[in-house]
């Protein structure tokens, strides 16, 4: 009887468990409780996604990774229904090689993500590194 009790409080065990690890998976774009896991690579000349499709539904967190030897100066701002810039959302730095997260909430629209950094004539957005959120 004993070995009987402790079959079934193992199987028990193990049923608990793999409930709770399929309850805890989640996909890269939506983590437990809504909220929806974003990654974008920051390089010389690119943003990746070229386009990232949220959800207005919960906060979003963004997951920067520098890629680059070099700091980079983001902005986000919103879009206005003819594509015009309009106001801005977020500005931060993301130094070389290092990564961050950014936490956002957006209404639905289109909003673009691109570097600020310009040296003359030169500059990281014209380079390639923007990209468009459009949030849903």
């Amino acid at each position: 009887m004993n070995n009987f009790l402790i079959v079934i409080g193992l199987i028990v065990l193990l049923a608990g468990a793999g409930i709770f690890l399929m309850l805890g998976q989640h996909s890269d774009n939506e983590a437990p409780g809504g909220n929806q896991n974003i990654r974008v690579l920051v390089e010389n000349g690119k943003i990746t996604p070229k386009q990232i499709d949220m959800s207005s539904q919960w906060p979003a967190i963004l997951i920067f990774h520098n890629l680059s030897s070099q700091k980079h100066d983001l902005v986000i701002k919103r879009l206005d229904d003819q594509g015009k810039e309009t106001e801005e959302i977020r500005h931060f730095e993301i130094d070389a090689s290092d990564s961050m997260n950014i936490r956002l909430k957006l209404a639905p629209g289109e909003y673009i993500l691109y570097c600020t950094i310009s040296q003359g004539e030169h500059s990281h957005r014209k380079d390639g590194e923007e990209a468009k959120i459009i949030v849903q």
